[in-house]
């Protein structure tokens, strides 16, 4: 079977690999983490109240002493008048994506003032604080297809199961910890390239600087660059993963080291490959190409892919100059 409705993926740090699971007895074989207790129902880490002629929400992610403004939650505000307080409230369940343990959906409560500016801070590490990033990366999602016109092919609820044994995708996303948003949006990855029939899932163990399979590169280096597609500015030049494989980390995007295997079996140069293509920064002459995401995005839709290789054919075949695509696979691929 092809998809991962019949699979698991779990990807571990230390090494990092991923394993093919088709029934549940399977788990028995493997060493997962113990499950946490987390509230069904949270609320903001602490709340800031300003003055206004609106009433107003904004969500701010605290770490350290920083403040970082993230997606706010969409909560139905009831009537409000003068400075009058009132209880909002909001189930993580949408069409297209839900946040749950077991079959109960978390839900997120909070007080806010009328005619003021809400600010809803969430201590960065914190349960409240995991959640909101979880649901974050959801919104980061959905918006990036709404914004290139491309969300039709989601037509299934993507549940996150949270917090899990482990950080994998079979059937669900199973996320262990919410604010490494990079394994995260990497897990959703694999759910989209599923839903999507991006390519076919690959199988066994895997380090993300060595060489496997061609179907195991593509699924997981497919999936690292939708993480980076949805969360990194296009325009950096050290575009990086702060969290994924933290033997290796920070995980640079656009320049991968010498030591990484070579060719078009490694994950890792995969995600560089297809990151050079809407990156906006060329780190040599000629290799800038700037697809647009909607084209390159359906050159990926139903491919059903093998293998990087189908996958860059095709690039060739639809949008990309022939000649631009191997200098930019020369570039990933073969240059030592």
């Amino acid at each position: 079977m092809k998809y991962a409705s019949v699979f698991i993926l779990l990807l571990f740090s230390l090494p990092s690999f991923s394993t093919v699971i088709t029934s549940e007895d399977q788990f028995s074989t493997l060493s997962l983490k113990e499950y946490r207790a987390v509230d069904q129902l949270l609320s903001p880490t602490r709340m800031i109240y300003i003055k206004s002629t609106k009433t107003l929400l904004k969500t701010f992610i605290e770490k350290g002493t920083d403040l970082f403004e993230v997606h706010t939650p969409e909560f139905a505000i009831p009537e409000c008048l003068n400075s009058d307080k009132k209880i909002i409230a909001l189930e993580l369940k949408d069409k297209r994506y839900a946040v749950k343990k077991g079959n109960k959906y978390y839900r997120f409560q909070t007080e806010i003032y009328c005619n003021h500016e809400n600010h809803l801070v969430f201590k960065y590490d914190s349960p409240e604080g995991e959640l909101i990033q979880i649901w974050d990366i959801l919104l980061s999602a959905e918006n990036f297809f709404l914004n290139i016109g491309r969300i039709d092919f989601w037509q299934k609820r993507i549940n996150i199961e949270w917090p899990s044994n482990g950080d994998y995708y079979w059937r669900d996303v199973n996320i262990t910890n919410g604010h490494h948003w990079d394994v995260v949006a990497h897990e959703l990855g694999h759910a989209i390239y599923d839903q999507a029939q991006i390519g076919i899932f690959g199988g066994g163990m895997h380090k993300i600087d060595e060489c496997y399979s061609h179907e195991l590169a593509l699924s997981e280096g497919w999936a690292s660059f939708f993480a980076a597609w949805i969360k990194v500015d296009i325009s950096d030049p050290n575009a990086a993963f702060e969290y994924l494989v933290p033997r290796r980390a920070p995980i640079q995007i656009e320049n991968v080291p010498k030591d990484v295997c070579l060719g078009p079996t490694n994950e890792w140069r995969v995600t560089s490959y297809l990151w050079d293509f809407i990156d906006l920064n060329a780190e040599v002459l000629n290799e800038k190409a700037e697809v647009a995401s909607a084209n390159i995005w359906d050159v990926f839709h139903n491919g059903k892919y093998n293998s990087i290789d189908e996958l860059s054919n095709t690039l060739s075949q639809k949008i990309v100059n022939k000649n631009l695509n191997n200098f930019v696979w020369e570039l990933n691929f073969n240059a030592k």
